[in-house]
């Protein structure tokens, strides 16, 4: 056990009894093992059970729920022609052997979705690998429209993102077996300036008995369906474990006397699958090249069948026209109540806006105070002597030039002498280019900046 802090699934061995049938435990926190899955096998004693390999996974408590299952049908080689075969078995030709599949499928349910899981065998510089991918997301947002709801679903969707995993082998003696995330698929490939993040350890198959999440890394891993995650993984452990680590007769449970009657159309001594096993889903195993598949013969459609199926195609575009319609509708429907109620608000708050300015009582006009006729200038003139200050009041602090107090502004106006006139006339022009002499003449004044 690689730590009792870690959820850790137990795979019991089956008993006498119900060899096709085991528990399996989830053990976390030190706690004690509570049974979390139900591991079903074929009946031995069942003739669909031969020439193949299937598992499931069910609940321990309702036996009727299933959450996925795995099915391997595997290709068979060719009877060899060889003389030392022959004679090396007894003189008859030796029987045909199962091919270990290149390929096998997960198909979990509710979402309903097949997870492909693609092996690499072993070369001299790298371990074996298992790899698949699983979507991000897995399941239909809740929407209101009709339209959205025959869309396919996100798993399904070739649009959705999606984690890329692996199984891997962590050393050529012992049996452990390291689950990675390796990316997403929709991820930019990497550039010899940028580096690339290093995997992340999602799960452990210690010694191909005990299954460990490594659950710190699971909060880096951006998917929805982590039930699903954890379905895949142990299906696929088990899998992997029971087809690729065990020897072909016990994995696909090989019936010499099932093959020697098989069907010839089938090129394979599998019997042929009864209608109870059709359940579960189809397996992909490894392909021949040598052998060319049997053509198969087009159904030939008949003209009542054709009719049949432009019918349908007619009434499913009506029926799709009419749910567009609905749709409009209602959006028309929610666009006059809209205009509706704004036109009320409109009218209700409009009349009270009326109301209150009615109401509101008007101000007196504002006084208008004449301005001094001297131009303000922002230091007084020295000949004409200091400016006068008021009586009724102080001088504001930081008074800008120019700008009068409000006891000068209120004070009555001072009477103007005979020799302050005689100063004013000769108060020169507003830009300085002038001054008016006593006489009343115009005299040149310089440039200041010529």
């Amino acid at each position: 056990m690689l730590d009792e802090n870690l959820p850790t699934f137990y795979l019991k061995k089956p008993s006498k009894d119900t060899p096709h049938l085991s528990q399996i435990y989830l053990v976390q926190h030190g706690n004690e093992p509570d049974p979390v899955y139900s591991l079903r096998y074929p009946d031995p004693s069942s003739p669909d059970s031969k020439n193949r390999f299937a598992v499931a996974l069910y609940d321990p408590y309702v036996p009727d729920v299933v959450y996925g299952e795995v099915l391997i049908i595997p290709e068979w080689t060719q009877p060899t022609l060889s003389a030392d075969a022959i004679r090396q078995n007894g003189g008859v030709s030796p029987p045909p052997e199962p091919i270990i599949p290149s390929r096998f499928t997960i198909q979990l349910y509710n979402p309903d979705q097949q997870i492909i899981v693609n092996y690499k065998p072993k070369t001299w510089n790298s371990p074996p690998s298992w790899s698949f991918e699983m979507p991000q997301h897995s399941f239909r947002e809740p929407t209101g429209s009709i339209l959205d709801r025959v869309q396919l679903d996100p798993a399904a969707a070739d649009t959705t993102p999606k984690l890329r995993f692996s199984w891997r082998k962590d050393s050529k003696l012992g049996k452990d077996l390291t689950c990675l995330l390796r990316g997403k698929t929709s991820a930019i490939p990497e550039t010899k300036t940028k580096s690339k993040e290093p995997d992340i350890t999602v799960s452990i198959f210690k010694a191909l008995r005990e299954l460990t999440l490594y659950e710190p890394n699971l909060y880096r891993v951006e998917m929805e369906d982590f039930k699903g995650l954890e379905v895949v993984l142990l299906l696929g452990a088990i899998t992997i474990r029971d087809v690729y680590f065990a020897p072909p007769k016990e994995a696909f449970r090989i019936s010499r006397q099932n093959s020697a009657t098989s069907s010839p159309t089938s090129n394979s001594p599998i019997a042929a699958p009864s209608p109870t096993s059709t359940r579960l889903p189809t397996g992909s195993g490894a392909m021949r090249t040598n052998i060319p598949p049997a053509p198969q013969p087009q159904p030939v459609q008949s003209p009542q069948l054709t009719r049949q199926q432009e019918q349908l195609q007619r009434e499913e575009e009506r029926r799709i026209k009419k749910m567009l319609e609905e749709e409009e509708k209602a959006r028309r429907r929610r666009e006059a109540e809209v205009e509706k109620e704004t036109r009320r608000l409109q009218k209700l708050y409009g009349d009270e806006e009326k109301q209150v300015r009615l109401q509101t009582p008007s101000l007196p006009p504002r006084p208008s105070i004449q301005e001094p006729s001297r131009p303000a200038q922002r230091y007084y003139d020295y000949n004409q002597g200091p400016p006068p200050v008021s009586h009724g009041g102080s001088r504001p602090y930081m008074q800008l030039p120019g700008q009068m107090s409000t006891a000068s502004l209120l004070a009555p106006p001072r009477p103007q002498t005979t020799a302050n006139q005689g100063l004013q006339n000769k108060r020169s022009s507003f830009f300085g280019l002038r001054r008016v002499s006593e006489e009343g003449k115009l005299s040149k004044k310089r440039s200041s900046m010529f």
